[in-house]
Parts: C-alpha cells; structure tokens; sequence
C-alpha cells in the first residue's frame, strides 16, 4: 500500500472520528477504532475520548 493511501485513509478515520465527538491526533488513528474497522467491519461504536 502506498503511502499517499495510507494517509488518505489516516485522514478519512480522523475525520470519521471528530464526528463522532472524539479529538483524534493529525496523523495518528485510535487503534481501537483501527482495529475494529479492519477486523470486525464495525463502523458503529463509541470510540471515547481518553486523553
């Protein structure tokens, strides 16, 4: 995968975060939130603010 890719997809969870109310870092995604969307396909659970 490219990094171009990569980064697309970064920003795409990012900003499907900040909609859902958390405060995601530029650049970085929760893992939780990774993790659930490669794996399980969920789209729908709360991610949580833990800073």
């Amino acid at each position: 995968m490219s990094h171009v890719r990569v980064y697309k997809l970064i920003r795409r969870f990012n900003e499907e975060m900040e909609d859902r109310g958390a405060s995601p870092l530029p650049g970085r995604v929760n893992r939780t939130y990774f993790e659930k969307y490669l794996f399980e396909g969920e789209r729908d659970f709360d991610v949580g603010d833990k800073g």
